[in-house]
């Protein structure tokens, strides 16, 4: 009866073990036979510890390529930066302002070496692809 007044005040299996002095087996057994099927996954569902991040077996190394070829790295679970963004800010050694576009020199997105990138403004980057897609025709 202990375990089901633990249970049903809050606490997670692993802190019911400690308190009851039992293994995680008998405590979920026990609790189990108590609940309907439903309660049964609810139980389950709140009681896994689901790996996350790095520990997660989907983890992918925090990189991702967008459609448009760039590289996004995740810095948190909800902040990510676009790693030629980084890799400018680092050489210069400050945040970069909103003004401010980096160029890929090669076009190729993904090429986020220092020497493929160009510091410039919204407009000359306006400007340079106008101008590349007149050459085009």
């Amino acid at each position: 009866n202990r375990i089901y007044e633990l249970f049903e005040a809050g606490s997670m299996i692993s802190e019911i073990v400690k308190q009851v002095g039992t293994n995680r087996e008998t405590v979920r057994q026990y609790l189990l036979k108590r609940y309907t099927p439903k309660q049964k996954r609810l139980i389950v569902r709140k009681n896994v510890r689901w790996p996350t991040g790095k520990d997660s077996p989907n983890w992918k190394g925090g990189r991702e390529i967008t459609k448009n070829g760039y590289v996004v790295l995740w810095l948190s679970r909800r902040e990510k930066i676009l790693e030629h963004r980084l890799v400018m800010e680092k050489h210069l050694d400050r945040k970069l302002r909103r003004s401010e576009v980096i160029h890929h020199i090669n076009g190729n997105n993904a090429d986020n070496r220092i020497e493929n990138l160009e510091l410039t403004t919204f407009a000359e980057e306006i400007k340079r692809h106008n101008v590349a897609g007149q050459r085009k025709k």
